[in-house]
């Protein structure tokens, strides 16, 4: 991953450097000479950098200078990280002197002891960055002091017809692939494979056109035209149009028998991602082929690890959600449907296709590793990121203790763990680490406080937390699944961080100011939830976009708070069987765009609350709920946003309201497993006419 990528840590790390903050503790640390010694030596090569990643690709020798400075660059990150951490704690635990004096001189968060431990180490990175820019002029490096302006994934440039002065590509390729579409349709050919159309170019528009009729002619369809054609290849929605290709590979018109000629191709599109997105794409590598991938985990990892960075366009996660898409715009990530009977969510999953996983191997290079069997070498220097595959062995292997510096460890869920006191010891030797992921814990690291940077943490089935996880104070994931026991920390209200929360617990209520406290929160996850009968307390999480309530079996109502969260876009209620919503529940989210609710036995209609997000609510999801009748006349005609409404499973509804014809937006509809419902369609046309306009319409 040296590529452009290394430009970019070392414009984060200056970012860093110049900050108010930084400045500020350096003036008052006795390290202010040293952090502008640093800034001037990072800004010094940074202006070469540029330069550099060219001459690597025909120069080993620059593209080993670019691997020694990236592991220094990520040591200096590591560093100020540390640093800006250590200010935030002292914020919240020095506020009474008395304190101050006890811990800082009688332990080890002494502040003279800290600083002379960082004055020392930014001078052993400054000396290192020294030498590396010392190579600099014999290189003859290029010196570009322009800078060079942040790459934003927008949806709008991926449009198939753009102007071709914006394309980034290779214009041999391009014409050696019209050449070859000129050649004719054949029924036998075999289609060059292509990732994306190469846009603008009106030539190959017009072979694409004339090939496209031939296939549409003879699946006895009409004739297309350049705007067409673009649409039906650009849309994976339009029943009847995708092309199917052998394997399911979406990512390309047709494959040769050699994947050496797909992966160059591949390749081209990885080329022409932004940085960040590609250090996204090739943390990807670290899942298996065709694994099914967590969309919301990912995204947290990405924004835990620094990839995801805001631009004043919309929140971490909107950002990170773009990245996403635009992922799968170009076929690298693949949508999946990961609903099952055990996992009724129906959040977003993706999969890797064998190919694009091959190519995330490629680009990630020594810094991912997945480990599928024991590890006897040395471990790469620059190895920052490991996943072990889900059926390999327990113990933590010994070399990689050797990787001190890592920055995530992925341990997945094992169908006879045997592990236990191995994995969650060693774990809090790697000091740099941002995301740690534990499945079937036993207990949780006792030691895990030492873990200062950590962002991102998943203990599924752990038994007890530490009371010093309340001392991680960067954490923003936090996922405690099905770990019922569990009793939330005391200062659980430090982890003002905190954007992501999914806990269980046996206890009736939630702790106030526990939760209430964690105003960063975006999502709330209540969990298997079993003597949980009240939900006060949340009324102050007005950032909170997203709230899924799953097998809380005993709520019986939903709080008055819930009506304070003018934020909420998302609200799923699952399997909360003596819940009972009244016409005021919802009333206060004007924001909400997807709701659903399934299997809720008390539920027979739909509250008028609901009426509130008139002009936002999209998609309205109702499943298995034995008693609800219909949508309500008064509620379900009046959501003039809706674009999509699912009905599955609901044995009492006979009819869909009057007034459905108003719906323009709405674009699909499903009923299923509803019986009454389809006697009625299939013999009343006033039925058949209330959704008629629906383009997509599904009834079994």
């Amino acid at each position: 991953m040296a590529e452009k990528i290394v430009f970019d840590i070392a414009a984060k790390l200056l970012s860093s450097l110049g900050s108010i903050a930084i400045q500020q503790i350096g003036s008052e640390w006795g390290v202010e000479e040293e952090l502008q010694k640093l800034q001037v030596t990072v800004s010094t090569i940074k202006n070469v950098l540029l330069d550099a990643q060219e001459k690597q690709k025909s120069d080993n020798l620059v593209k080993d200078w670019l691997q020694e400075l990236k592991e220094i660059l990520y040591d200096a990150d590591d560093l100020l990280d540390e640093v800006a951490t250590e200010t935030k704690r002292r914020e919240l635990e020095t506020r009474n002197k008395l304190v101050r004096k006890v811990r800082y001189f009688l332990t080890s968060s002494n502040p003279l002891v800290f600083q002379h431990k960082v004055g020392s180490k930014i001078k052993g990175i400054v000396k290192r960055l020294n030498h590396i820019a010392s190579l600099i002029d014999q290189f003859k490096f290029f010196v570009n002091q322009v800078e060079r302006p942040i790459a934003t994934i927008r949806r709008e440039e991926t449009f198939s017809w753009v102007n071709t002065r914006r394309i980034i590509g290779r214009r041999d390729d391009i014409d050696e692939f019209i050449t070859s579409l000129s050649s004719g349709y054949q029924a036998d050919v075999v289609i060059i494979p292509i990732v994306g159309i190469a846009e603008g170019e009106e030539e190959m528009h017009e072979n694409l056109v004339n090939i496209g009729n031939e296939i549409v002619n003879n699946c006895g369809g009409v004739p297309l035209t350049v705007v067409t054609l673009g649409s039906l290849l650009a849309s994976k929605t339009e029943e009847g149009y995708w092309l199917s290709v052998r394997d399911n590979e979406m990512w390309a018109l047709a494959q040769r028998e050699n994947k050496n000629d797909i992966l160059p191709v591949l390749r081209l599109s990885y080329d022409e991602m932004p940085s960040n997105l590609k250090q996204c794409f090739a943390y990807c590598s670290l899942f298996e082929r065709d694994e099914i991938i967590d969309g919301k985990k990912l995204l947290y990892a990405w924004i835990a690890q620094g990839f995801v960075q805001g631009d004043g366009n919309g929140e971490l996660e909107d950002i990170g959600e773009r990245y996403i898409q635009e992922l799968v715009s170009r076929f690298f990530l693949e949508p999946y449907d990961a609903r099952t009977f055990s996992n009724t969510t129906g959040r977003e999953h993706y999969k890797m296709h064998g190919l694009v996983h091959s190519l995330a191997q490629d680009v990630a290079g020594n810094e991912c590793l997945t480990i599928k069997r024991a590890i006897t070498d040395a471990v790469p220097k620059m190895l920052r990121h490991v996943a072990f595959a889900s059926e390999t062995y327990s113990e933590f292997p010994r070399p990689l203790m050797e990787a001190k510096k890592l920055r995530t460890i992925f341990y997945p869920g094992k169908r006879n763990p045997t592990f236990g006191s191995s994995i969650e010891t060693e774990s809090t030797s790697f000091r740099s680490l941002r995301v740690c992921a534990f499945e079937d814990m036993i207990s949780s690291p006792k030691k895990i406080r030492k873990l200062k940077l950590l962002r991102y943490l998943s203990l599924t089935e752990v038994d007890n937390l530490p009371k010093s996880l309340c001392k991680l104070l960067n954490l923003q994931y936090l996922d405690l699944y099905l770990s019922g026991d569990l009793e939330l920390p005391k200062d659980f209200e430090k982890l003002i961080n905190l954007r992501f929360l999914c806990l269980s617990t046996t206890s009736e209520r939630l702790p106030k100011k526990g939760i209430g406290m964690l105003t960063s929160l975006r999502t709330l996850i209540i969990f298997h939830c079993e003597a949980l009968r009240s939900l006060e307390g949340i009324k102050h999480l007005s950032c909170l976009r997203e709230l899924a309530l799953e097998s809380c079996l005993k709520l019986p109502s939903l709080p008055d708070g819930l009506n304070f969260l003018t934020s909420l876009e998302r609200l799923e209620i699952s399997s909360c069987l003596f819940l009972n919503l009244s016409d005021d529940d919802l009333k206060g989210l004007e924001r909400l765009k997807q709701l659903k609710l399934r299997n809720l036995q008390c539920l027979v209609s739909l509250p008028k609350g609901l009426l509130a997000a008139d002009g936002k609510l999209t998609h309205l999801e109702i499943e298995w709920c034995t008693y609800f009748t219909s949508p309500s006349e008064s509620v379900l005609p009046n959501l003039k946003s809706l674009e999509s409404l699912k009905i599955w499973n609901c044995e009492k509804v006979g009819s869909l309201p009057e007034g459905m014809q108003g719906l323009r937006r709405l674009q699909s509809v499903s009923i299923v497993g509803c019986p009454l419902f389809i006697t009625t369609y299939e013999g009343q046309e006033a039925e058949r006419q209330k959704i008629a306009h629906v383009r997509k319409i599904e009834l079994s």
